[in-house]
């Protein structure tokens, strides 16, 4: 039973730095989460449905359509130090989770400390 929690944890860990990931490579395509109320929302719809709604400065020049799943704000980031450090903490997390890694560690041909590369 300890043995199957165990695996669980790791499974669930393994499943959360996944989408963490992509995630993390959708903020550097549509930019940061929107607000509550305009989640989901096109723009049209945006326009339609909150007529009052006023945008902050930063939501003004947004391309809400951009994010094909209208949760983000569709401004995609600039900053090439921003996307150049969430991009090599990705590729860190992505080859921290390759199979080869855990076979290698599976067999106990390197430790730990190692994997971190």
């Amino acid at each position: 039973e300890i043995i199957s929690t165990n695996v669980i944890k790791i499974y669930n860990l393994r499943t959360t730095l996944k989408v963490l990931c992509l995630e993390m490579k959708e903020l550097i395509k549509f930019g940061p989460m929107r607000d509550e109320k305009l989640k989901g929302l096109s723009a049209k719809q945006v326009i339609e449905t909150l007529p009052e709604l006023k945008l902050n400065e930063d939501e003004e020049d947004c391309n809400f359509d951009l994010d094909p799943s209208f949760r983000r704000m569709g401004i995609p980031i600039q900053n090439e130090n921003i996307i150049k450090t969430i991009n090599e903490l990705i590729e860190k997390i992505e080859n921290y989770l390759k199979v080869e890694r855990v076979a290698l560690r599976y067999k106990g041909l390197t430790k730990l400390s190692e994997l971190d590369g």
